[in-house]
């Protein structure tokens, strides 16, 4: 059961980061021997997508470094994304489970300095809701 629950955390973890993966099958499969457990699976698998989250957060944080390289933004995409995170950064980070564009949403975010906290409320709201789907559609599938 500890393996199932660390290697849940680690799946839902890197597959918030860059790498190209998935966690849903997962979680859904230990959600469906495990039907008992499927509050700890949801909880493990949300943490684990949002500390991923984190890391992309941190990505943005530290992409200063590269100012001037041509992987770093112009100053006007900068004032872009900066007023676009101040209109509306709590909105895109519920919608941060999503591929390619929530990673994208998570290191913006880091590169416009949102707010650690509030960060973490949004992408982990988003996450979890998401998961719970996951969780809700192999139950009634199953019949459980």
């Amino acid at each position: 059961m500890l393996i199932e629950t660390l290697s849940l955390f680690a799946v839902a973890f890197l597959s918030a980061t860059l790498l190209p993966m998935g966690s849903e099958a997962y979680l859904g499969y230990l959600t469906s021997e495990y039907s008992s457990l499927w509050m700890v699976w949801l909880g493990v698998a949300a943490a684990g997508n949002t500390l991923g989250g984190v890391t992309n957060w941190w990505l943005g944080v530290w992409s200063h470094r590269f100012e001037g390289s041509r992987f770093y933004p112009s100053p006007s995409q900068l004032n872009y994304a900066q007023g676009f995170y101040r209109r509306y950064g709590a909105l895109t980070l519920l919608f941060s489970w999503l591929p390619v564009v929530g990673d994208v949403f998570c290191v913006c975010a880091g590169l416009c300095h949102y707010p650690l906290r509030r960060f973490l409320i949004y992408v982990f709201l988003g996450k979890f809701v998401r998961y719970a789907f996951v969780v809700i559609g192999v139950l009634s599938v199953t019949g459980q």
